[in-house]
């Protein structure tokens, strides 16, 4: 069985990883922290509904030769805002991309800008296939909003039969079409405008409840 690799060991990749918990895995972090305290982190998320993950098909890793096993990444990696304009840095996502080996499926989850998976799609085409994921997670309630999501939206190509099974059974359905609601198949720029819209909404809703 092929690996799957969740990169960045935070909310959205400890919620990632409970999404593919029946996939063999990968978990990657640069911070050996992230790497020896997951069990402690991961406890503060699973409340009364959700189980530890079992770790006997589980490697948790900070070597580049393990990340390099796997033939499919799922980037979860902070993008924080810098300055007056608010510009996500991408250099965490920028370093995994120029580090995959030929063929890798990527799969990237975190926040970015509009039409930076479209940019790295035509840096890396002739050696990386490039989705966009988005997450529409709450950090309190990460991992319901994780395994039972509202929608799932996936830009950009299909991954493979197994992990598009496991994303579309998060919404009840199955269909290599993605013609059923809940699910949506969309070019990388749409998911991109998608997720974008969301936070904008978001905040704007968070602004006016503080007035």
């Amino acid at each position: 069985m092929s690996s799957i690799a969740i990169i960045g060991l935070g909310t959205l990749g400890i919620a990632t990883a409970h999404l593919f918990k029946h996939h063999k895995l990968i978990l990657f972090d640069f911070v050996q922290e992230q790497i020896l305290n997951f069990r402690e982190r991961e406890q503060k998320y699973l409340g009364k509904d959700h189980r530890s993950l079992n770790l006997d098909n589980v490697l948790l890793t900070s070597s580049m030769r393990d990340l390099k096993t796997a033939n499919t990444w799922v980037i979860c990696v902070p993008t924080p805002t810098h300055g007056v304009n608010y510009v996500l840095d991408t250099s965490a996502i920028e370093e995994y991309l120029n580090n995959a080996s030929e063929g890798t499926h990527v799969i990237i989850r975190s926040t970015v800008p509009l039409d930076y998976c479209g940019e790295a799609l035509r840096r890396f085409s002739d050696k990386l296939k490039i989705s966009y994921f988005p997450e529409f997670l709450r950090e309190a309630t990460a991992l319901d909003d994780v395994l039972f999501p509202k929608r799932v939206v996936w830009g950009g190509e299909l991954p493979s039969q197994a992990i598009l099974k496991t994303v579309a059974a998060t919404v009840g359905v199955y269909s290599t079409e993605f013609l059923n609601t809940g699910l949506f198949w969309v070019s990388l720029k749409e998911a991109e405008l998608i997720k974008l819209y969301s936070n904008a909404y978001l905040s704007l809703r968070l602004a006016f409840f503080g007035q």
